[in-house]
C-alpha cells in the first residue's frame, strides 16, 4: 500500500469434530465475501485478476499484475478465465449463425450469436444436423440471420421451420460488391476517355505547379493517402 508491503493478520475459529466416523477432523471458519476454502486469494483479488485476464489475456495481464505488485503468472490468469461461468442463453429470439475458424484454413465450426446483444452463445460442430438439434431445443427462435451456405439453410429448415431466414448485412454488401465488379469488368471496353472542352484546353495551357510537390512528404517519400488512392483507381 503506497509502495509499502502490508500484512493483515486475520483471526478465524478452527473447530474440531469429536465424531470418530466423520471424515473431516477440523472445520475452519470462513469470512463471507472474503475467504473461501482451499483458496490462496481473497474473492476481491480473484475477481480483479479475472478482469485483467479477460481484458488483456495471459501474458499481458501477468505483466500488468506484476506492476501492480500482485504475484501471478499467465497460466493462473487463463485458469481464472476457464473457471468463469458460461453466459446463459435461455431466450434467443434473434439468432445469428456463421462459420467459426478453430484453426484458420484447417478446422471450422459453427458459431451462434445472439443478435440482440451481439454476443456468442454457443459453438457447434460444422454440420446441419447439429445446428438443427440445437434449434429444436430453442423453439423461441423467430429470425435466423445467416449466410447462404446450404448447411445453415437445411439446418434452419429442419430445426426451426417457424423461423424466418434472412441474409446478414455483411454477405449482402459483399455479394453486391462482387456483382458490381463483374459488371464493370464486362463493360470496361465501353469506357472512353472524356472529351476535352475548350475551357479545359485553356486551363491546361496555363503553367501549373509540379504535381510531385503535393504527392511527396517532407522527406521526399510518396504520401500514403496518394498511394492508396492511385491503387484503388487502378
Amino acid at each position: 500500500m503506497a509502495g509499502k508491503r502490508v500484512r493483515l493478520e486475520l483471526q478465524a475459529r478452527r473447530l474440531l469434530c469429536d465424531n470418530d466416523q466423520c471424515d473431516r477432523r477440523t472445520f475452519t471458519e470462513q469470512i463471507p465475501a472474503l475467504t473461501r476454502r482451499y483458496a490462496r486469494r481473497t474473492d476481491a483479488l480473484t475477481a480483479q485478476l479475472a478482469d485483467l485476464a479477460l481484458f488483456l489475456g495471459g501474458r499481458a495481464g501477468a505483466r500488468l499484475s506484476e506492476r501492480m505488485s500482485i504475484g501471478t503468472c499467465k497460466d493462473t490468469l487463463l485458469r481464472f478465465i476457464r473457471a468463469l461461468p458460461l453466459p446463459s442463453s435461455a431466450h434467443v429470439p434473434l439468432l445469428g449463425v456463421d462459420e467459426f475458424a478453430l484453426r484458420r484454413g484447417r478446422t471450422y465450426a459453427t458459431i451462434l450469436i445472439d443478435m440482440s446483444t451481439h454476443r456468442p452463445i454457443d459453438v457447434l460442430a460444422r454440420a446441419a444436423n447439429t445446428f438443427a438439434s440445437w434449434l429444436r431445443n430453442h423453439p423461441e427462435v423467430r429470425i435466423i440471420c445467416r449466410d447462404r451456405a446450404d448447411s445453415f439453410r437445411d439446418g434452419a429448415q429442419a430445426g426451426a421451420p417457424q423461423a424466418q431466414q434472412v441474409a446478414d448485412a455483411w454477405h449482402l454488401l459483399h455479394n453486391l460488391a462482387e456483382a458490381v465488379e463483374r459488371v464493370v469488368g464486362r463493360h470496361r471496353a465501353d469506357l472512353r476517355e472524356p472529351l476535352t472542352s475548350h475551357h479545359d484546353q485553356t486551363e491546361d495551357s496555363r503553367p501549373q505547379e509540379n504535381p510531385d510537390h503535393t504527392e511527396l512528404d517532407i522527406h521526399g517519400r510518396p504520401r500514403p493517402l496518394v498511394t492508396r488512392t492511385r491503387e484503388r483507381h487502378q
